[in-house]
């Protein structure tokens, strides 16, 4: 199976490499899509998710707001927690 985009999964390769480096890992009867496979990362997945934070995090200091994320699963009580602290 080519090793960047699994292009060999039926036995034949479905369309031309120039795109990515040819190297092919021997074609198997049976190939598991669960396989473990290793994925080089450039860059933090959450990357942009972590520029907004701080960018909004700029804001509320500039304004003196107190900003509190709170994250849980449904039913957890996070609105109870927030009604209980609002009176």
């Amino acid at each position: 199976m080519c090793e960047d985009c699994g292009c060999t999964l039926g036995g034949e390769i479905s369309h031309g490499h120039s795109h990515h480096d040819h190297r092919l890992a021997p074609v198997r009867a049976n190939p598991q899509l669960n396989e473990a496979k290793t994925v080089e990362v450039i860059q933090k997945i959450l990357h942009k998710n972590d520029h907004e934070a701080a960018h909004n995090r700029q804001h509320f200091e500039q304004a003196g707001v107190l900003a509190i994320n709170l994250m849980s699963s449904p039913g957890s009580g996070k609105t109870s927690l927030l009604e209980a602290l609002a009176e």
